[in-house]
């Protein structure tokens, strides 16, 4: 595993080194939205472009919230990893993952049956409704793989390695420029085709992402005894995470 110390060497080198990765991560996950809108504009009626864009703009306030949630744990596996806390490290990150798994789980079933209702709120054409209801209801039920991506990079970044997680997410945006071509250009799915396309990526990068885990020295065992929350850390993560959840839905709304 690729680590990078912010503590030792050139300071300044090392944070530009974690920094540039982290930013073009972020600036590839909001391309997502940005190329369904534009591949739907190409190819499908205006109230396909409604649709997405509607849906696009929640799903970006859901993401967000997401990554800012997993900032809790990027600090607090990067704080056992500087003190050198291994076996914290190993609990943390068990924690995590549980903790995210259920998270996702519960946010899925939250939004996918509470998609009317967000349609509505959203004051959303009439002639768009439809189309606007699938891309929300086929994004919900994909949160568990956008949940997991942001679990995985949370951690990542936590030991140091921001360029992985930049190279999952560049891998799933070229997924779903090619799913958007094909299921929009060719099958004409409109605004469904483009979430189903969204979905798909996000579910190849999660086993993208935890296939290479798998396969390297990683500080998790991927045991089943080692996925549980332990509640002091699972609060710390919360704790160290919300706030800039919650900051993060603000901007956004």
């Amino acid at each position: 595993m690729s680590q990078l110390s912010l503590t030792e060497g050139n300071v300044r080198r090392a944070l530009s080194r974690f920094a540039i990765p982290f930013l073009g991560a972020s600036l590839l996950q909001f391309l997502y939205g940005a190329v369904d809108l534009i591949v739907v504009g190409q190819f499908a009626d205006q109230a396909g472009i409604a649709a997405v864009s509607t849906g696009s703009q929640v799903m970006q306030a859901v993401t967000n919230f997401i990554i800012g949630l997993s900032t809790g744990g990027t600090v607090l596996v990067g704080q056992y990893l500087g003190a050198r806390r291994g076996e914290d490290v190993n609990r943390a990150i068990g924690t995590l993952f549980s903790l995210f798994a259920l998270i996702a789980v519960v946010l899925a079933a939250a939004f996918a049956l509470s998609t009317n209702a967000i349609v509505a709120l959203m004051q959303v054409p009439a002639a768009a409704v439809a189309p606007a209801r699938q891309y929300l209801f086929i994004c919900a039920c994909g949160l568990v793989f956008i949940t997991g991506y942001n679990m995985v990079s949370g951690v990542l970044r936590g030991l140091g390695d921001s360029k992985r997680p930049m190279y999952f997410v560049l891998v799933a945006c070229i997924i779903n420029i090619v799913g958007d071509l094909l299921l929009v250009g060719v099958f004409g799915l409109g605004a469904a085709g483009a979430a189903l396309a969204t979905v798909a990526a996000h579910g190849v990068s999660l086993a993208l992402a935890l296939a290479v885990l798998r396969r390297r020295d990683f500080p998790f065992d991927f045991k089943r005894r080692s996925f549980r929350i332990q509640g002091d850390k699972a609060a710390r993560i919360l704790r160290l995470g919300l706030p800039v959840a919650v900051q993060n839905v603000l901007v956004t709304l």
